[in-house]
């Protein structure tokens, strides 16, 4: 069997304030139209706050109710489609099954700074 390290992507997450923070997340959410993160400009990358040890993002609790899968996800943006409360499920990969599956939003949990 071989081990293979998923992929990180560095993005642009917007918090409530409108700063952009540049943050690392797996690449198949960093693609993910619903979850609103933004490409990183590399003209840009001396602008945005670097990797702050005292932010913790906003994410959402997500569940698979036919694999049981349940786990957070990060979101980029407060205008996201999956931080907005009529979103009630969406289509992200399992990291059980891998393939695509739909699931269920169970709780947002917002953004604070330490």
């Amino acid at each position: 069997m071989v081990t293979t390290t998923p992929i990180r992507q560095r993005v642009v997450y917007t918090d409530d304030a409108g700063r952009k923070v540049l943050i690392g997340v797996l690449k198949r959410y960093a693609e993910h139209p619903d979850l609103g993160f933004d490409r990183a400009d590399q003209a840009r990358i001396g602008s945005y706050i670097h990797n702050p040890s005292n932010f913790h993002p906003r994410f959402i609790t997500m569940h698979n109710p036919q694999t049981r899968t349940r786990y957070a996800v990060l979101v980029g943006s407060l205008a996201s489609r999956a931080w907005n409360p009529a979103t009630t499920s969406i289509d992200l990969p399992d990291p059980r099954t891998g393939g695509l599956a739909t699931f269920l939003v169970r709780s947002r949990t917002g953004e604070r700074w330490d």
